[in-house]
């Protein structure tokens, strides 16, 4: 007998528990149909836009606004959005000029056939060139639902690219003189064999690290892109030093390598003369 009242009992109890974890239970679905706006892309951190160089104003998609998938949504909804450039500038990029970019608007309109936006820029590329760009922009408000705190945010990273950036392989020699002329014999020589990237500086120059100094000078390869000639200057962008052409430097866009030819005097004014191949990688 009281084996079975304590059944019941266990029973009983057992049954209660189970009333109440279904009465405290919380949907998995419950937050899934809120109207909620966002940038598509926010949430994987800094975004990057590549350009080709140029020189006129030109429009390109920069990022989407969304409603997510998920989100209800049963009538249009205005969002504006606005640059928001301390954002870009606490993560130690450069604001680019104003008079290069703007926003095509900054006025969007989400509907329920169509949940998604591209928020156009108008830029000139060559602008945009020098610096490490980028520009920052937040969602300011939404006419119906919410703004998605976790990604109302967006810093866009802006680079150009001329035809000849990228990260190149250098093989060759570099021969140091014993004083300012060949006539002064032989001090050393050395071996270059190093991976080192080129940045566009503008449509057909360059800046890349000096053969045998990689990190401690850079220089410009400018291309005549009639004739593929190189022309070996001193960069005006960062720490450089008198450089000229020995001989001919020439430019093979068909294997999108530079073959170099260049000279420089060392701080004690010794001649440095390389030969250097340069091969995309």
């Amino acid at each position: 007998m009281k084996r079975i009242q304590f059944l019941l009992l266990f029973l009983v109890v057992t049954s209660m528990s189970a009333c109440l974890k279904d009465s405290y239970q919380i949907p998995v679905d419950d937050n899934t149909d809120r109207l909620m706006t966002e940038f598509t892309t926010a949430k994987e951190g800094v975004n990057s836009l590549a350009l080709d160089f140029g020189t006129q104003m030109i429009e390109v998609d920069l990022t989407e606004l969304r409603v997510p998938p998920r989100s209800a949504i049963g009538s249009p909804v205005q969002v504006k959005i606005a640059l928001n450039n301390a954002l870009a500038t606490n993560e130690g990029y450069a604001v680019p000029p104003a008079s290069v970019y703007s926003l095509v608007t900054p006025d969007y309109t989400l509907t329920p056939t169509s949940k998604k936006a591209n928020v156009r820029l108008k830029v000139n590329p060559s602008g945009l060139v020098g610096d490490t760009y980028a520009i920052g922009l937040t969602i300011q408000n939404v006419s119906a639902g919410e703004i998605n705190q976790a990604a109302k945010d967006i810093i866009i990273e802006l680079k150009v690219k001329n035809a000849y950036e990228g990260e190149y392989h250098g093989s060759g020699q570099r021969i140091l003189y014993a004083g300012p002329t060949i006539a002064s014999g032989i001090a050393s020589t050395f071996t270059i064999d190093v991976d080192k990237y080129a940045y566009t500086v503008d449509q057909n120059t360059i800046e890349i690290d000096v053969a045998d100094l990689v990190g401690g000078g850079w220089m410009f390869l400018q291309v005549n892109p009639v004739t593929n000639d190189v022309t070996v200057k001193p960069s005006t962008l960062s720490p450089t030093f008198l450089l000229s052409n020995n001989g001919p430097c020439k430019y093979n866009p068909a294997t999108r390598t530079f073959t170099l030819n260049y000279q420089y005097f060392n701080a004690a004014g010794n001649l440095r003369t390389i030969v250097e191949t340069l091969v995309l990688n």
